[in-house]
C-alpha cells in the first residue's frame, strides 16, 4: 500500500496509524530513491549537491550542462539514457520530499506535535534550495505558498510574529510569480488574506496596511471566482473584513458596504448553501451596529429577523453530563445577538406598555437560555 493511499485513508477514516505508516513509508522511499545510481562516497555526494546548487545559480547553464558536470564529478555515464534517468530521479526525490512535508502537516493538524510542523517547514525550505533540475517547472509558486501556509500553522500554535511575517513574505512572492489567469491564483489569494488578517489581529489591529491589503486581495478573489458557493464564502470573508476595518477606522462607508455584501450573499436563493448562516449572523450584527449609530428602526427590525432565521438554521441544543451545550458555536452567537437586539428594541419602544413587556420578557428568556449554552 502506497504512502499516498495511506494518507487518503487517514483523511477518510481519521485513523492516525494510517498517517504514521504513510510517513514511515515516505521516509523509506526517500532513503532508497537514488540507491544503486552511482558508487560515489558520502563526501562525493555532498560535493555533487554543492556543485549542483552552484551551477544552478547561473541562468545560462543549461540542464544538460549541469548533468555533464555532475556526471564527470560523480563517475556517471554521460549518454542520453543516463541523463534522462538522472533527471527523472532528481524530480522524483523532490516529489517525495514534498509529499513527506504534506503528510507531516496533516499529522500536526491532528496531533499538534510541534516537531512535525518544524520538520515540514524545514523540508519545504530545503526544497526551495534544490537546483531547478530537481523541481517541476510550474510548481515553485505553489511550494512557496505552501511554506507560507505551514508557517501560519506554526504561528497559530506558538504565536511567534516572525513566522507570520515570513508567511506573508512567502505568499506575497508566490502571488508575484503567479500569472493573473493561473488557476492556482485564488488559492494564493485566500492564503495571503488569512495571514494578513491574523497579523492585523496579532498587532492589536493597529497596522491598517494589513487590513487594507487583505480587503484588496479579497476583492480580487471574489472577482476571479465563478462557482457560486465559493464566491459566497469569499463574499462573507470580505464583508467581515470590512466590518473589522470599520471597527478600527469608524468609516461609515465600510459599514454600509459590509451590509450591502451580506445582503448580496443572502439574495442568491441558495438556501442549502453552508455559508448562509454566516451571512445571516454577519448581516444581523452589521444592521444592529448601524441602528446604534443612526437609530433607524428598520435596521433593528431586520437584525432581529435575521438573528431568528439564523437560529432556525442552527442545530438544536442537546443534553450532556455537564448541562446544556450546542454542537454549533454560531448558535450562541446568534442567541447573544438576538438578546442584545431585543433589548435595544425594548429600550426604543419602552414608552408603551406592550413594548416594555415584550422586550423585557424576550430578553430575560434569551439570557436564561444563554447561561445553559
Amino acid at each position: 500500500m502506497t504512502a499516498r493511499h495511506l494518507s487518503r485513508r487517514f483523511v477518510e477514516r481519521s485513523d492516525i496509524e494510517d498517517l504514521n505508516n504513510a510517513i514511515t513509508c515516505q521516509r523509506e522511499a526517500l532513503s532508497i530513491c537514488f540507491s544503486g545510481q552511482n558508487d560515489t562516497s558520502e563526501g562525493d555526494d555532498e560535493a555533487i549537491h554543492t556543485l549542483a546548487v552552484d551551477l544552478d545559480i547561473s541562468e545560462e547553464t543549461s540542464e544538460k550542462s549541469r548533468f555533464q558536470a555532475l556526471a564527470k564529478l560523480g563517475g556517471l555515464d554521460e549518454d542520453s539514457e543516463s541523463y534522462a534517468d538522472w533527471t527523472s530521479h532528481r524530480r522524483r526525490y523532490s516529489d517525495l520530499l514534498e509529499d513527506l512535508a504534506a503528510f507531516l502537516v496533516l499529522r500536526f493538524e491532528d496531533t499538534t506535535q510541534i516537531q512535525d510542523i518544524d520538520e515540514a517547514i524545514d523540508l519545504r525550505r530545503q526544497l526551495l534550495q534544490l537546483p531547478s533540475t530537481m523541481r517541476n517547472g510550474g510548481y515553485i509558486a505553489s511550494l512557496i505558498n505552501r511554506l507560507g501556509d505551514a508557517l501560519v500553522l506554526r504561528f497559530k500554535e506558538q504565536g511567534r510574529l516572525e513566522d507570520l511575517d515570513e508567511a506573508v513574505d512567502c505568499q506575497t512572492k508566490a502571488l508575484s510569480i503567479c500569472a493573473d489567469d493561473d488557476p492556482r491564483r485564488p488559492e494564493f489569494l485566500e492564503s495571503i488574506t488569512d495571514a494578513l488578517i491574523l497579523r492585523f489581529a496579532k498587532q492589536g489591529r493597529t497596522v491598517t496596511e494589513d487590513i487594507d491589503a487583505a480587503i484588496d486581495r479579497q476583492r480580487e478573489l471574489v472577482a476571479l471566482q465563478s462557482e457560486q458557493q465559493s464566491k459566497n464564502s469569499s463574499l462573507n470573508v470580505l464583508a467581515v473584513n470590512l466590518m473589522l476595518r470599520y471597527q478600527k477606522s469608524a468609516r461609515l462607508e465600510d459599514l454600509d458596504e459590509s451590509i450591502e455584501i451580506f445582503g448580496r450573499g443572502l439574495s442568491s436563493d441558495n438556501y442549502s448553501d453552508p455559508n448562509r448562516n454566516k451571512f445571516l449572523r454577519g448581516y444581523a450584527g452589521a444592521l444592529q451596529t448601524r441602528f446604534e449609530l443612526q437609530d433607524k428602526l428598520g435596521d433593528l427590525e431586520l437584525s432581529i429577523k435575521y438573528y431568528r432565521e439564523s437560529l432556525a438554521l442552527s442545530p438544536t441544543e442537546s443534553a450532556s453530563r455537564d448541562g446544556w451545550h450546542t454542537s454549533d458555536p454560531g448558535r450562541a452567537q446568534s442567541l447573544y445577538g438576538l438578546g442584545a437586539a431585543l433589548r435595544l428594541c425594548f429600550e426604543h419602544s419602552s414608552s408603551t406598555v406592550t413594548g416594555y413587556l415584550w422586550g423585557f420578557l424576550a430578553t430575560i428568556k434569551l439570557e436564561n437560555k444563554l447561561k445553559r449554552v
